[in-house]
């Protein structure tokens, strides 16, 4: 059996103009997560990383907190989280039309106000369950089914890769491991996203290969986090 390590990047900086860069405490978490796998002596033999700027980040905390070398990481877009949230910033302002409440609570207070960043959440929410079924769709910008084409062939590649190796690492996103496991288990799209929903930063969901198929052995775990260092977004 070949163990196969899919791990969420650290804590992203949500409701801030660049989304795609760790905050200070996702990388705290990142590297709490390469101490975690030092502690247990995982020796990976290969390392994939999506092309995100957080994904890129969240590797490079993990070996300062690993402590020593790692394979040479191998790169690729197959990895990366899918592109609801850029659907979603695409329909974002008609939204908010819709929500008059938000739309004063965000003049009076600001994006900061917890009220706010709760409203603008459920508008996320929303809008990716829309976009999950295909309501919503914006040019230039990968569908729901694109993405999970995309994710197959993540699956193929990992396939490939457990023939070589015994331990491997991948750094990637909420999103695109929701849908592994939702092609692993032949989940609905709805089912994908409200699985997404639950994913924590630096969370490690493992696999298994063997006898030509994944088999699931955890989900979501973060062993390495204090309770105040657990978050979402």
């Amino acid at each position: 059996m070949t163990n196969i390590y899919l791990l969420r990047h650290g804590q992203a900086s949500f409701l801030s103009d660049n989304y795609d860069q760790l905050s200070p405490l996702g990388e705290q978490q990142s590297e709490a997560l390469g101490k975690y796998f030092a502690q247990k002596n995982i020796q990976p033999g290969a390392v994939w990383c999506g092309e995100l700027v957080r994904h890129r980040q969240t590797l490079d905390a993990f070996v300062k907190g690993f402590g020593a070398a790692l394979p040479e990481a191998q790169f690729d877009a197959v990895f990366n989280e899918h592109q609801g949230t850029e659907v979603y910033k695409a329909y974002k302002e008609e939204l908010l039309q819709a929500e008059p409440e938000l739309q004063a609570r965000l003049q009076s207070h600001g994006k900061h106000d917890p009220e706010v960043r709760k409203g603008f959440l459920r508008l996320f929410f929303k809008s990716i369950h829309a976009w999950s079924q295909g309501e919503l769709v914006a040019e230039g910008f990968e569908q729901f089914s694109q993405f999970a084409s995309r994710v197959h062939k993540a699956n193929k590649l990992l396939q490939e890769q457990a023939q070589l190796h015994q331990d491997i690492l991948v750094f990637t996103s909420g999103g695109t491991v929701s849908m592994f496991i939702g092609l692993m288990l032949e989940l609905k799209p709805s089912q994908v996203i409200d699985l997404n929903w639950q994913t924590r930063n630096t969370g490690i969901t493992e696999l298994a290969y063997g006898n030509k198929r994944f088999f699931l052995r955890g989900f979501n775990q973060v062993p390495h986090l204090p309770d105040e260092w657990i978050s979402y977004v």
